[in-house]
């Protein structure tokens, strides 16, 4: 009984999930296998090829088609004259598919199968194959927009219950909802619509078929229909029903309209079908014949120019290029972001030495009397320890190598020999279930065993025979993504070549003398000082001058130095839990703002700015200048200046602090926000202890004691609150700026990776006025209740508006501010970002342009167009593991203090009023805490015979995830079910208690929690 409620709830949940990460829609209704099949090269599944659970599904092939049978197309027809011209070995013309142009397009006959005559000679076999091979010049697959923006008319690839499906994204009216998801519609191949989330798409390649002018306006989604596939999402209203009001809603233009937009995706499906082949056995005589295999990592782009043997490549060998990666687990590993990856679409090469170690092991698996029996017997004898035999060696290695198996998308190579020892060794593997709607709002019971679940088993075991010291062991590290980076580039550079690299100030004759002091506040274990301020009064009036000098690296780097090019392959800095930190510049190649040269001159960019004290933060005048700071450079900390222990610069402090409020209030005025949440950071010996996996090869290097000091985490109200933060962050704001002003201000406007974070238009307007309601200051948990998707802040190649900071992009009537309609651009971090090193360098140009030299600009719009998608993937893959590496000891931690049976009393709620870190107690622990459901989708559990939903905890700080129990009666129920609880929707407040933490070497870990009230409502 409880098992036919639970199969009624997934139903329930797979209509719930599509306002979240999911997808359905009236013609789609619950899953996509039909879409899938065809992606696949198979004809659509009949329901008797599905498991009883995915009976429902069926419906969907029917309803699929009914967009072109309505538009007066016969797909059947046309892909059984396709097939048949396959089959004799030469590709079909459109006449001989069935099709024939008339005046709605093109339209399937059937009994008319007349040949058309063929192009005349001399045409491209391209241009004769139609649209869908349209060639496309490598490096166009990337984005030239924001790093994984979907507009229409965009091609998408996304998981669906039997393989990746791709889709057309359409135009539709705007909507609050799918705003706040970040959703879209998209049209497959087969003419199912559906409705998907941007996470959940795995390849992402911009314009394959424009969506403008009449054709794009006869397809777009109307909001009619938008609401009545919302009211879809919620269940109670069968798919059927909304099928056919949406049938009565849109005119036959429309359907017509998206019925050749399907047909043009099924070409480019068979076209990607038509070249597998042919490039698979490219691929292998590549692998064979060159170094591919020697490298650390490939892009789709130039494997697909290779293997095509030109740089114009169509789009159907790219996309053919990135299946054939993706389906060679062995040799290229899936293992970076999912953003990053739909940036720069690239996999890493898997070395030689882990696919000979594979080989070796799966061949013991299978042997009698294997290293693996002599392995598991010692385990289970409990006589596995240090010192190892080398057989013992390579097994260990083999389960290392496991942790770093790459994406969930990708076939794991590793998990059947693993599978088995964990068994053997009586660890057997808990499972995950599989969720409820991935891969398109599918409902279905079912159990996979989870990655995660796999990892945390091999790694205890690994801590418990005392291969690697417990504790001290940052696993994060361990993860496909974090060791690929390390091993590239973590290793110690060439300092021949360093030495070698010219330090002369190449820009000397533009520097200008400052003798004012120049105050660096930073922490106390700062690594890299590249920033100060200085000020300077007028002789007459209140206005004051402020000065931000930055670091100048690019004095004696050009883009071809050694340093510079290691620093572009890094991106950024990594910064590690354990307090260590991986420059972006090799060792000893860069100065701080705080060091001299060997002639004794400190180089700085500065930029300067005019500022009445008694105005409303108008910029009056600005400047930007190369300098060399001749006066006091005074290092102070954060600490120090906010409780005044300034030495001689506490009145100099006292009027910067008094000008970066002024410019907070004008930034505020203008529609600035200030979320005001709690973060979290580690206390103790944990941080400093913990370090990338090493292998204990000698007992005598095996510690008792892993830690001094047990980790404990605190939390407290966000650092930027700090009046020193503040200081220095309005400061380093007002620098991008003047800098983005003085590039856009340049003949033409000059390229740069300006910063914006824009809302859609139609809808920006209402949220920024809820948000304003709250005074700039809102907290994070009354984000969550507004639903607000705050969206992410991206570079593009011209300035436009970033609303949380407050700065337009456009001028104000007034004109009173200079810098009204700047833009920003990061340019105060050149020694850890290299996003500021392109802009240092482009802002040199144009200083030498406006001292009378004949120069052109650093780059063009081209070659940062070319360059912005994987510029942005190194910045996303140092930033994960970064964050990887701090999530990890956090919710290790989080799971010591819970797991303890200390009674130790605390408050894990500070309000913004209170000071300081407050300790994260066991008792702290057990009480209640708010939770906030992110996106209202639902995952069902086949084995624990329960409900789960994604929920924020800002209560525990920064980026803590949650997974809260659902009730099963109120899945099913739809309105309020027991405690008061109906489905989950996005924004809902609840009540709940934490039952359990666990950490993740992919994203930091986990905290399950279960509600304990009624919740507030949402």
């Amino acid at each position: 009984m409880l098992r036919n409620t639970l199969i009624a709830a997934s139903h329930a949940a797979s209509a719930t999930s599509v306002t979240s990460s999911r997808f359905c829609g009236y013609i789609v209704s619950r899953t996509s296998s039909s879409s899938s099949s065809s992606a696949n090269g198979g004809s659509p599944s009949r329901s008797s090829r599905l498991p009883r659970s995915n009976r429902a599904h069926s419906r969907s092939k029917v309803i699929t088609h009914n967009i072109f049978r309505q538009a007066g197309v016969d797909v059947a027809a046309a892909d059984r004259v396709r097939e048949a011209s396959v089959a004799e070995g030469r590709q079909p013309e459109p006449g001989e598919q069935g099709w024939k142009r008339s005046a709605i397009g093109w339209k399937a006959r059937r009994g008319d199968m007349r040949r058309r005559p063929r192009p005349k000679s001399g045409v491209p076999d391209e241009q004769r194959r139609g649209y869908a091979t349209e060639a496309r010049s490598a490096g166009e697959m990337a984005p030239r927009r924001n790093p994984g923006e979907i507009r229409p008319g965009d091609l998408v690839q996304y998981p669906s219950v039997e393989g990746y499906v791709y889709g057309l994204a359409l135009p539709s009216h705007p909507d609050p909802h799918l705003f706040r998801t970040r959703q879209f519609f998209a049209i497959s191949s087969h003419g199912s619509i559906s409705l998907l989330s941007q996470s959940a798409v795995v390849l992402h390649l911009p314009g394959l078929l424009p969506c403008q002018g009449e054709e794009g306006e006869k397809a777009t989604i109307r909001a009619e229909e938008v609401a009545l596939l919302l009211e879809e999402a919620t269940g109670l209203t069968p798919s059927d029903e909304i099928a056919a009001a949406c049938e009565k809603i849109v005119g036959l233009d429309s359907r017509r309209a998206r019925a050749r937009m399907a047909s043009r995706l099924r070409r480019v499906v068979k076209e990607v079908e038509d070249e597998l082949e042919d490039l698979r056995r490219r691929l292998a005589h590549l692998m064979a014949s060159t170094r591919l295999l020697e490298k650390d990592e490939v892009t789709v782009d130039e494997v697909a120019t290779a293997l095509h043997g030109s740089s114009s490549v169509p789009t159907s060998v790219l996309i053919a290029t990135h299946n054939l990666l993706h389906s060679m687990p062995r040799y290229f590993v899936h293992l970076l972001p999912a953003k990053a990856y739909k940036m720069a679409q690239s996999y890493a090469v898997r070395p030689q030495r882990e696919r000979d170690n594979v080989d070796t092991v799966a061949a013991w698996r299978l042997a009698s009397d294997s290293p693996i029996d002599t392995f598991v017997l010692a385990v289970k004898e409990g006589k596995a320890s240090p010192p190892w035999s080398e057989d013992h060696q390579t097994i260990l290695a083999f389960l290392l190598n496991s942790l770093s198996s790459g994406s969930e998308g990708q076939e794991d190579i590793y998990a059947p020999v693993v599978d088995d020892v964990l068994k053997r060794c009586d660890r057997l593997v808990t499972a995950d279930p599989a969720p409820v709607g991935t891969g398109g709002g599918a409902s279905w019971i079912g159990v996979e065993y989870s990655r995660e679940r796999r990892h945390a088993a091999v790694i205890a075991l690994l801590e418990d025979i005392g291969a690697f010291q417990r504790g001290e062991t940052d696993w994060s590290l361990a993860s496909a993504r974090s060791r690929r980076w390390l091993e590239a580039y973590g290793r110690p550079v060439d300092e021949v070549k360093v030495k070698e690299t010219p330090t002369a100030d190449r820009d000397a004759d533009l520097r200008r003398a400052v003798h004012s002091p120049v105050y660096v506040i930073d922490d106390a274990t700062a690594h890299e000082l590249d920033d100060g301020i200085s000020m300077e009064r007028m002789a007459e009036g209140d206005d004051v001058w402020v000065h931000i000098h930055i670091a100048d690296p690019t004095s004696h780097l050009t883009p071809e130095s050694y340093p510079a090019q290691e620093a572009r392959k890094r991106g950024s800095t990594l910064y590690l839990s354990n307090g260590s930190a991986i420059p972006m510049f090799p060792p000893h190649s860069t100065r701080g703002i705080d060091e001299a040269d060997e002639q004794g001159i400190r180089r700085a960019v500065t930029f300067s700015a005019r500022i009445s004290l008694q105005g409303k933060g108008e910029v009056l005048e600005t400047k930007i200048g190369l300098s060399d700071l001749r006066g006091e450079v005074r290092k102070i900390t954060y600490d120090a200046v906010d409780a005044g222990e300034c030495g001689e610069g506490k009145e100099d402090l006292e009027t910067l602090r008094q000008v970066a409020g002024l410019l907070s209030d004008a930034r505020e005025r203008s529609g600035a926000l200030s979320i005001n949440q709690i973060e979290s950071r580690l206390a103790g010996s944990t941080a400093a202890g913990a370090t990338a996996p090493v292998l204990i090869t000698d007992e005598s290097a095996k510690s008792n004691a892993a830690l001094q000091s047990s980790p404990q985490l605190l939390i407290g109200t966000n650092s930027a609150a700090s009046p020193s933060r503040s200081l220095v962050a309005e400061h380093m704001i007002l620098a991008g700026r003047i800098a983005a002003d003085f590039l856009w201000r340049q003949q033409g406007g000059l390229a740069a990776l300006y910063r914006s974070q824009t809302f859609p238009r139609e809808v920006g307007e209402e949220w920024k006025e809820a948000l304003r309601r709250h005074k700039g200051g809102v907290g994070r948990g009354d984000v969550l209740k507004m639903g607000v998707a705050m969206p992410s802040a991206v570079s593009r190649s011209t300035p436009e508006e970033h609303v949380t900071m407050g700065i337009s992009s456009s001028p104000s009537s007034t004109g009173t501010d200079k810098l009204e309609g700047s833009g920003y651009l990061r340019v105060t971090s050149p020694l850890r970002r290299y996003e500021d090193v392109l802009a240092h360098w482009q802002i040199k140009a144009a200083l030498r342009r406006e001292a009378g030299e004949t120069v052109g600009p650093a780059f063009s719009l081209e070659e940062l167009d070319k360059d912005v998608p994987e510029l942005a993937r190194r910045s996303e893959t140092v930033q994960s593991i970064s964050r990887g590496s701090e999530d990890w000891q956090r919710y290790r931690a989080l799971r010591l203090a819970f797991e303890s049976n200390s009674d130790e009393d605390g408050d894990i709620q500070p309000s913004s009023e209170r000071e300081g870190w407050l300790p994260v107690t066991p008792t702290s622990l057990r009480k209640p805490l708010k939770a906030y459901v992110l996106d209202g989708s639902l995952q069902l559990d086949g084995l624990a015979l329960q409900c789960t939903t994604k929920v924020a905890l800002p209560g525990l700080g920064g980026r803590m995830r949650g997974e809260c129990i659902w009730p099963v009666d109120a899945a099913i129920q739809g309105g309020r079910g027991a405690g008061g609880l109906g489905r989950p929707t996005m924004g809902q407040e609840v009540d709940v208690e934490i039952v359990g933490v666990r950490e993740n070497i992919d994203r930091g870990g986990l905290v399950a929690v279960r509600p304990v009230q009624r919740p507030a409502a949402a």
